[in-house]
């Protein structure tokens, strides 16, 4: 089986951070979807083993190609992130096909992700293609105009997201997916919005997690939390301002402190309140002052 030489990779956490949901872990090993790829990966140390794909793929679906240590160096700059680096170092963000990201993220809204992944694979049961590799059967997500069943989709208890589906579905078939490419952040952002069924948060995630906006921080219900909790003193404050708030403090890749910042709380958020409740106002005293006068 071939292999590729990795540093500063963590598969586990790659996947299972929440940013992507077409995957299965049989034996400890992923098999993973990407659009028309169905390919297994699992990790042994630095050596990432994988089938199915070519190797250039795998380095781009997991963009193996950036600089992580880097990265992490510009927006790691208080205990809390650190903390958040230090338990899930490795996670990148994973470059996933546009289609298939609005899709899952559409499937978003008011959900959670054992019910996003299931939605996912009923969609592709419904009106994807059937695919295997080593005795491993699953559903590719359906191309553009391989849906066109609202009906369909709501009696296998999709609900609302279905008609946002459908006509999302009709804009990727007129190219809405492919003018994105390129465009600064703000006007993709804009466009994107124009899909129904596609505010900010769920907007912010597609453009980070499928074309790479680094400076998009999306605030769902995990980030309203860690970001109120440790930086606005436990105070209500809307999305717009915890947005800005990141964008500044932890500068041009704050994507991917939002993705760190995202699997901490989730599966430590019992722990954050604690520090919090001991160590908050000894902890980087300038930080939140600053943000409480509102110049960060």
């Amino acid at each position: 089986m071939r292999y590729i030489l990795t540093e500063e990779f963590n598969l586990k956490h790659t996947l299972e951070c929440g940013q992507f949901f077409r995957w299965k872990n049989i034996n400890d090993v992923y098999y993973v979807h990407n659009r028309d790829a169905f390919f297994n990966v699992y990790q042994e140390g630095a050596k990432l083993f994988y089938e199915g794909a070519d190797g250039n793929f795998i380095k781009r679906f997991f963009s193996l190609d950036e600089n992580l240590p880097h990265i992490i160096n510009t927006f790691n700059k208080d205990k809390y992130i650190s903390e958040a680096v230090r338990l899930y170092r490795g996670l990148r963000i994973i470059r996933q096909d546009p289609w298939e990201c609005t899709v899952s993220f559409i499937l978003s809204a008011a959900s959670n992700i054992p019910r996003i992944t299931k939605n996912l694979e009923d969609i592709s049961r419904l009106f994807g293609k059937k695919v295997s590799l080593n005795g491993v059967s699953s559903y590719s997500i359906p191309a553009p105009g391989a849906i066109r069943d609202e009906k369909r989709m709501r009696e296998n208890k999709l609900g609302f997201r279905s008609k946002f589906i459908v006509a999302a579905e009709e804009m990727a078939l007129d190219g809405i997916l492919d003018r994105i490419k390129g465009m600064p952040y703000r006007e993709a952002e804009e466009l994107i919005m124009t899909i129904p069924g596609i505010a900010e948060k769920v907007a912010d995630c597609i453009l980070l997690f499928s074309y790479g906006y680094m400076e998009t921080f999306p605030v769902d219900t995990w980030i309203r939390k860690i970001m109120t909790e440790l930086y606005f003193d436990g105070k209500k404050v809307p999305d717009k301002k915890i947005r800005e708030f990141a964008t500044k403090y932890f500068g041009r890749y704050v994507g991917y402190a939002q993705e760190y910042l995202y699997i901490y709380t989730r599966n430590h958020w019992d722990r954050i309140r604690e520090l919090r409740g001991r160590q908050f106002n000894s902890v980087e005293p300038a930080v939140f002052s600053n943000v409480a006068a509102g110049r960060l």
